[in-house]
C-alpha cells in the first residue's frame, strides 16, 4: 500500500517526459518528509535542492555531479543492474541515507521514473531508519520494529547464485 500511494502521486509520462507529474518532490509523510522521491526530471529543473541531500540514480552520465549534497549513482539496466543495485547502490545510498539523516538534512531519492530505484532505495531506508511509528533511529540503535543492514544483506541472494548469472 506505501509503495502503491509513493508512486500513484507521481503522474503519468510520455515519451520520458511528465505529464501532470508534480514539478517537486513527493514527501513520505509517515516520516514527516525525511525521505521523498522525485523523477531526475523534477530534480533536473528545479531551482533550488539545496535543503535536501539527493541520491540521483541514472542508467545515464549522471550531468549532476557538481550540485552540492548530491550522490550520483549510475546504474545499468537489466540484470547486471540487479547485481549493481544489491552490491553497489543500496550500501553507497544508505550510508549516505544515515549521515544525512543524522544531521537532520531530509533526503530525496531520485531515479528516472521516480517508480522504479528510488522507491526501492526509499523502502530499504524506511526499513532500516524508521521504526513503525516513523520515528528516526540511526544505522548502529538497535531498537524493536527498526531493521539492521544485516537484515538486509540476509534477504540479498548470496554473491556466488548471482555471480552464475552475469
Amino acid at each position: 500500500m506505501l509503495v502503491q500511494s509513493m508512486a500513484s502521486c507521481l503522474g503519468t509520462y510520455e515519451h520520458g517526459t511528465p505529464v501532470n507529474a508534480p514539478l517537486h518532490h513527493i514527501p513520505i509523510h509517515h516520516v514527516r518528509g525525511r525521505l521523498s522521491v522525485a523523477t531526475n526530471h523534477d530534480f533536473d529543473t528545479s531551482s533550488d535542492s539545496s535543503g535536501y541531500a539527493v541520491v540521483y540514480l541514472s542508467s545515464s552520465e549522471p550531468a549532476v555531479n557538481d550540485r552540492p549534497h548530491v550522490l550520483c549513482i549510475q546504474t545499468p539496466q537489466g540484470k547486471r543492474g540487479q547485481h549493481h543495485f544489491l552490491h553497489t547502490v543500496l550500501p553507497q545510498a544508505m550510508s549516505f541515507i544515515a549521515l544525512s539523516l543524522e544531521k537532520a538534512v531530509p533526503v530525496c531519492v531520485t531515479c528516472e521514473t521516480g517508480t522504479d530505484l528510488s522507491v526501492g532505495v526509499a523502502l530499504a531506508a524506511l526499513a532500516t531508519f524508521f521504526d513503525e511509528k516513523g520515528e528516526f533511529h540511526g544505522e548502529h540503535e538497535r531498537k524493536e520494529g527498526v531493521l539492521s543492514t544485516s537484515h538486509l544483506s540476509f534477504f540479498a541472494p548470496k554473491k556466488s547464485f548471482l555471480d552464475a548469472f552475469i
